[in-house]
């Protein structure tokens, strides 16, 4: 549970952030541009209507990165000198989906240790016609 506490709290700052710097006008447009989810995700999201969950976290971190990528290559020198911003947010986004990521394997380590010390052998079911 806290672990999604955590990553609630990142999303919320994420859409603060996006919007202080321009690069979103609401809830709306945030969830479904930056996040890649339905247009009220942020909503349900803060109303504790949804879970949340790392995977939009990472569509932002690509998006971040692919919108960085056209920024670059573009003549709009008001986005080009807000690259910076972009950079660190998608730097910051990374460290902690990786820190989120890691915890979880800890936690899955033990399940895969289990099944590796299992002396029966794995049983392959075929389904056949």
């Amino acid at each position: 549970m806290e672990q999604n506490e955590r990553i609630k709290e990142l999303i919320l700052q994420l859409y603060e952030d996006l919007k202080a710097y321009g690069f979103c006008k609401n809830k709306y447009q945030f969830s479904r541009y930056w996040l890649n989810r339905s247009p009220r995700y942020l909503s349900a999201l803060q109303s504790g209507n949804k879970t949340a969950s790392i995977e939009p976290l990472q569509n932002a971190s690509v998006r971040i990165q692919l919108i960085s990528d056209a920024i670059a290559l573009s003549d709009h020198e008001n986005l080009i000198a807000r690259l910076g911003v972009l950079a660190l947010l998608r730097e910051n986004l990374e460290r902690e989906i990786y820190t989120y990521i890691a915890k979880r394997m800890r936690y899955d380590l033990h399940d895969f240790h289990a099944l590796a010390n299992n002396d029966d052998k794995p049983t392959i079911l075929l389904e056949l016609d």
